[in-house]
């Protein structure tokens, strides 16, 4: 009797261990990395970001097309984790307020005219005065005095959204005969920050005024001429109706630039900001041509247009591309005496 005691307490024993080895096996493996705990070795998941965007000029399309694609492309490579809210142009939020508005996150960024930038800071001037193409410039340093610069006023500093480094954009536009930069002495000339050094330069008194008041001011004489670039809101604008001469040459580069709220850029992990630069970097490149093929076409829709070109002389047109240069630089580098001289070393 005792045998079978022994035996049944045997065999319970058995059953038991048996138990404890099937659960010891059906227990999932740890998915830990020797040495971290669970919190420290999960990713956190990255949700979709959506980022508000102004235009300055919301009929502009063809000046903007390196910019669309450029947001197509960032948005594919990210898988539609970057996304842009398009919200307008400047019925949204006037073109010389645009840059303010990216700075006190009232938008999170803003493809505008980088002159418009220069009450946040000096160098803003400085991108009409650029000869390098788009690579050039970041291979040069160029793009990363320009985020020094605007870092300082929250903001950074994306790209210049035309990468085709053609430099003779800007036209002086007069209803008077002109043969010489010296004949805008004494005349009434619309212009922005950005020329108006130019105008003083020859003597002409620089009139300041937003863009959409300017078709009245050259139709009721407050103006006798402007400076003006020679792209599609020109014609957009009715230009042709109440101007005479565009001057040949011209001079200065082409500045629509893409600004980011520095908080809302910050806001975008680090892998996919890489992601966003090098899509800007390869749209940029893949448009050269196509910028530069817009800009011939601008310029041949004005004259068809009827308003009369008048080239001027050797001597005299290379007066008038100097004058704009030395002007602009002696302001800027003047107003910012810092980055100023550094970024004209690199773009000269």
């Amino acid at each position: 009797m005792k045998a079978v005691k022994l035996l049944m307490i045997g065999l319970l024993a058995l059953v038991m261990l048996a138990g404890f080895v099937a659960g010891c096996s059906n227990e999932a493996p740890s998915t830990d990395t020797p040495g971290t705990t669970p919190a420290e070795s999960s990713q956190p998941e990255v949700k979709p970001m959506t980022f508000t965007l102004v235009v300055w000029n919301a009929t502009a399309d063809d000046q903007q097309i390196q910019g669309w694609a450029t947001i197509e492309e960032i948005e594919k490579r990210t898988n539609g984790l970057i996304k842009f809210d398009y919200r307008g142009g400047l019925e949204v939020i006037p073109e010389k307020e645009q840059t303010e508005a990216v700075r006190t996150g009232v938008i999170d960024c803003a493809w505008t005219i980088g002159s418009y930038g220069a009450g946040i800071t000096p160098l803003a001037n400085a991108f009409g005065l650029c000869k390098l193409t788009g690579p050039e410039m970041r291979a040069s340093g160029v793009l990363d005095v320009y985020r020094e610069a605007f870092a300082k006023q929250n903001i950074y500093f994306v790209e210049n959204l035309d990468g085709s480094g053609y430099h003779e954009i800007y036209r002086v536009w007069t209803n008077f005969e002109i043969d010489d930069p010296d004949d805008i002495k004494g005349q009434k000339i619309r212009t922005t920050p950005n020329y108006e050094a130019l105008v003083k330069y020859f003597g002409g008194m620089p009139v300041a005024i937003p863009a959409p008041d300017t078709y009245s001011a050259l139709e009721t004489g407050l103006v006798s001429g402007m400076v003006y670039p020679a792209i599609g809101p020109f014609m957009d604008r009715g230009f042709p109706e109440v101007i005479e001469y565009m001057v040949s040459p011209g001079f200065g580069s082409e500045q629509n630039i893409w600004l980011f709220n520095q908080d809302s850029w910050n806001s975008i992990p680090a892998d996919l900001q890489k992601t966003f630069t090098e899509a800007c970097a390869d749209i940029e490149k893949e448009y050269m041509d196509e910028m530069l093929e817009t800009h011939a076409k601008w310029v041949k829709n004005i004259l068809a247009a009827g308003v009369t070109e008048v080239t001027l002389s050797q001597d005299a047109g290379e007066r008038l591309q100097a004058g704009y240069y030395a002007a602009l630089w002696d302001q800027i580098v003047a107003d910012d005496p810092e980055l100023g001289p550094k970024l004209r070393e690199l773009m000269e």
